[in-house]
């Protein structure tokens, strides 16, 4: 079946300021070959340089980290090898000149939004901002309504904090073939794939001064006939702006299972989410559920709606114990396991 990935980040530029959103969609027919095209690349970059390979999924920041002491540019090399082996590369961006003004009335372009509730006026860059979480989403949602033809596919969306409704995002919740993955980039090739050229080039565009617009194919070598740009911007303003200040509920579109993690405490604690995270325990759990199709996450009050019986519970420590049994005790379907279950 082909699959689709989707990933997106937020783009800064200092001088002149500047902030725009850049997505990425790649068409990958056969998934199983660029598993292992994509195996073999990261094998032989991480051995050339004498460095130890130690999960089987990255994201374009942990590599260009694991690689910026050793001086080597990772992130051209994986794409030049894995560019190749893509069926299709879209590339989304959305920005607004500093001056914009309307196309309708030529006046200043703000942007009314939750206007099914009490309507809210945001300037460009704060309407960037909003649109940074859900952008995978919209870049999804850009992709199917380019279709011309339905295709047999699986689309996965890196996970999008706050999906307020809109038409775009609506339109992606309610498709059958959407699927959301936590830690999306790290747990799927497809989206990894779409992480690692998107900040590439966001790199190149940054060193080069190339801009967001209709020649990046050009400009960045890419061949026009398996890959296109779109620019979301005012003609989509419609579909893309949020109707309701409210989070849609996607629990449904998060495919199991899920391994979940706690941290000590309920409130976000930064250093204890990067300890645990750069530990072996939460690489195996990565690892286990990119082989079973699943996700890796943070506990979260709301995620006992979310667990099933295929789900799991992942403690390392007395508090983690404590809090699972507790989730247990409370009527959790989900397993208790720890570092041995891997």
């Amino acid at each position: 079946m082909r699959v689709v990935g989707f990933d997106s980040k937020l783009i800064r530029r200092e001088k002149p300021s500047f902030k725009a959103l850049l997505g990425i969609g790649v068409t990958i027919n056969d998934y199983d070959k660029l598993v292992k095209i994509y195996n073999e690349t990261v094998d032989k970059i991480f051995k050339e340089c004498g460095i130890q390979r130690k999960k089987g999924i990255y994201k374009g920041t942990e590599l260009t980290e694991i690689f910026y002491g050793s001086g080597v540019e990772i992130l051209p090399l994986i794409v030049e090898k894995i560019i190749p082996s893509l069926d299709y590369v879209d590339i989304y961006y959305t920005y607004f000149e500093p001056n914009s003004t309307d196309d309708r009335t030529g006046k200043p372009l703000t942007m009314g939004v939750f206007f099914e509730e009490e309507i809210k006026r945001m300037n460009p860059v704060e309407f960037i901002d909003l649109l940074r979480g859900p952008y995978p989403a919209i870049c999804c949602y850009a992709y199917l309504k380019q279709l011309k033809t339905e295709v047999n596919s699986v689309y996965y969306i890196d996970d999008c904090s706050k999906l307020n409704p809109s038409k775009a995002t609506t339109g992606v919740i309610t498709h059958s073939k959407t699927k959301f993955l936590f830690k999306g980039d790290k747990v799927n090739f497809a989206i990894s794939c779409a992480d690692i050229i998107c900040r590439y080039v966001d790199d190149v565009c940054l060193k080069t001064g190339l801009h967001l617009n209709k020649n990046l194919i050009e400009n960045l070598n890419l061949n026009p006939k398996y890959s296109q740009t779109t620019c979301i911007g005012q003609k989509w303003l419609s579909e893309i702006k949020p109707s309701r200040n409210i989070s849609l509920n996607i629990n449904h579109k998060y495919p199991h299972p899920i391994f979940c993690f706690f941290v000590d405490s309920y409130v976000f604690n930064k250093e204890s989410k990067s300890v645990m995270e750069k530990s072996n325990l939460f690489r195996y759990a990565l690892d286990k559920a990119s082989q079973l199709g699943g996700s890796v996450k943070f506990f979260e009050p709301s995620d006992q709606e979310l667990f099933t019986e295929e789900d799991f519970l992942v403690t390392h420590n007395e508090h983690s114990k404590l809090k699972t049994t507790e989730l247990k005790n409370l009527g959790c379907e989900a397993k208790i396991v720890d570092i041995s279950y891997f």
